[in-house]
Order: structure tokens, then sequence, then C-alpha cells
């Protein structure tokens, strides 16, 4: 016998769906850099989990670039963040490494780390279309 769900019902289970994918994500983050700088193990003993959150990741980021949702909200400025963000973050774990000699070579790891981290956010302003921002 088929069950006829009603549309909250429906609305529900995708967000409880979701959610569970969100948390998913961020616990094989959490434990790709637990097992990397805590346990200090070898990429070979953790970089499974890591190829995992990636492939799903950008799945979920041009997934949704492609289908024309805009992913930062209808200020364009916020492609900004996500670079500077990224570009910090490689940053600070050189320094807690202890990998940056001098400010030369943090300055340039920090420009390479943007320039690469902008390969999403800023061709998705490009997919997503400027039409909106005129408006």
């Amino acid at each position: 016998m088929k069950r006829d769900f009603d549309e909250r019902i429906i609305e529900t289970k995708r967000k409880i769906s979701a959610r569970a994918c969100h948390i998913m994500l961020w616990g094989i983050l959490v434990v790709t850099l637990y097992r990397q700088f805590h346990l200090k193990q070898e990429f070979s003993d953790y970089g499974d989990y890591f190829v995992i959150w990636l492939i799903a990741s950008f799945y979920i980021a041009f997934g949704g670039v492609l289908q024309g949702v805009d992913p930062f909200g209808s200020n364009r400025y916020k492609y900004l963040w996500v670079p500077l963000i990224m570009a910090g973050s490689v940053l600070a774990v050189q320094i807690y490494m202890g990998t940056i000699v001098s400010l030369s070579s943090g300055l340039v790891s920090f420009v390479i780390a943007f320039i690469a981290s902008s390969a999403t956010p800023i061709p998705s302003l490009s997919l997503v279309g400027e039409e909106k921002y005129r408006q």
C-alpha cells in the first residue's frame, strides 16, 4: 500500500536529510584534521576521508551553482570572504606547524591560497548571473 505524504512531511524529511549531510561533512572534516594535526598520521591513513569530503563539498558547491542557486546571497562582496577565509586558514595552519620562515614566504603562501580558493566563488558569480545585482 502506497502512503501519500503531505508537503510538510516531505519538507521536514528533506530538512532532516540536509542537516544529517551537513553534520556528516563537518564530522569527516574534523576527523581528517584531528588525524592530520593531532595524531600526526601520514596522508595515506586519512586520505580516504579527505577525498570523500572534497568530492561531497565540490558536488554541493557546484551542484547548487549550476542549478542557479547563489551560494552567497545577494551581496556580491561576500564572494571575497571565501578566498580570504581559506587563505587565512592556510596561513594559520602553516604558522601553527612552523613552516613559515619569513614574511615573504607567508605572503606567497597567502596569495597562492587566495587565488586557488577563488576557483569556486568567482566563477559562480558569472554562472548565477549578474542581472540580479543590477536590480
